[in-house]
């Protein structure tokens, strides 16, 4: 164990971004908080084992690189730990499950509906998206997407209907409910749905929509923003759907469409950077959530602190190639969802959309060519 941590010292800077997905400073930023919430190991019990504790900066370089891809056995194997220990959840001598749970309490994810500052700086971000110059669409806080991260098929002992978690993109999974700025941040992660929910549902059953829909937290001059699968509200902006659109409505869409690619972007970027979302989850069940939006946290994390994105490292380091995880990442949407979307949107066209769309032919802004 003592010859791991040596070895990770003797780590190029490029090196070891890659084994541990942070750089050197990135990663003593993030164990100096997790520190106070991690429990060195039962000194006695751990020399009777492998003559010496487990550190806490040990088990952070496990967990992270198990995150990153790293198979449990050679992590075992390099870092003198029983498999035991490795996946056990209590803090006196398990190693990875203490410290997700650890990176889950310190780090946060959430909207600051009552920071009129964050907000506008938000908005900001979104509009550079556009083609808007005089912020004929300024107001995007949040573009919310549905993502099906894919699993081992559940047991009955596990859920009562295993069915519900096969997707039409014809694997087990969970359907992640993610809103992210326009800098890929997440702002919202809800994992609480199987496979087969469809995005308007998953929305319903999010506790943003209750802040949002319900209880009216965001100011009126925000919104938010997803694609044809919701319903078109005065705080929740969708495109127009159908074909052969007046161009006013058309340049609506593509200004709304280049502001929800960030939404598509941050799940690539997810899935590239955390290698353990390029095979199913074969985890425990009950764990799925906290894993993923531990993972979402992290990524937030990441951005905080300017790490490279996966893309940027070096090639000689990349340890999977991009295509391999590209089917995990591949947006969701459930079988109905366009059918609901347009029989809706027909029947609803907000004041907010049409004053966009009026403000955006007044301007003459259209579609590029």
């Amino acid at each position: 164990r003592k010859y791991a941590l040596e070895e990770v010292d003797n780590l190029s800077d490029s090196a070891f971004q890659t084994m541990f997905r942070l750089s050197r400073k990135g990663f003593d930023a993030l164990f100096n908080k997790v520190e106070p919430f991690l429990n060195d190991t039962d000194e006695a019990m751990a020399i009777r084992s492998s003559q010496s504790p487990i550190s806490k900066r040990t088990k952070l370089h496990v967990t992270l690189r198990w995150l990153a891809g790293g198979s449990y056995l050679d992590l075992c194997f390099a870092w003198g730990i029983s498999k035991a220990a490795f996946y056990s959840t209590d803090p006196r001598f398990g190693v990875v499950w203490p410290t997700i749970i650890a990176i889950d309490k310190v780090l946060h994810i959430g909207i600051p509906y009552d920071n009129m500052e964050k907000l506008e700086a938000m908005a900001t971000g979104f509009d550079k998206y556009t083609k808007c110059d005089n912020g004929e669409m300024f107001g995007c806080v949040t573009a919310i997407d549905g993502w099906v991260c894919a699993t081992r098929k559940p047991t009955r002992k596990e859920v009562t209907d295993i069915v519900s978690y096969r997707n039409r993109h014809d694997c087990w999974g969970l359907v992640v409910l993610a809103g992210c700025d326009a800098d890929l941040r997440y702002t919202m992660f809800s994992v609480k749905n199987s496979g087969s929910t469809n995005d308007m549902m998953a929305w319903e059953l999010s506790e943003n929509y209750q802040l949002l829909m319900v209880s009216k937290q965001l100011p009126a001059r925000f919104y938010f923003i997803g694609d044809e699968a919701f319903v078109c509200t005065e705080q929740f902006l969708v495109p127009y759907s159908g074909r052969g659109l007046p161009t006013s409505q058309d340049a609506f869409n593509y200004n709304l469409s280049a502001m929800r690619q960030c939404i598509e972007r941050s799940f690539a970027a997810l899935t590239q950077r955390w290698g353990i979302l390029w095979r199913y989850l074969r985890i425990q069940f009950s764990r799925w959530p906290l894993l993923l939006t531990t993972l979402a946290k992290l990524h937030n994390f990441c951005i905080d602190y300017n790490e490279a994105h996966p893309s940027e490292m070096p090639r000689a380091y990349v340890d999977c190639a991009q295509d391999e995880a590209s089917h995990i990442f591949e947006p969701y949407l459930g079988d109905d969802d366009c059918a609901v979307a347009e029989d809706t949107l027909t029947k609803r066209n907000t004041r907010r959309r049409k004053a966009m769309t009026d403000r955006l032919e007044a301007s003459g802004i259209r579609r590029p060519s």
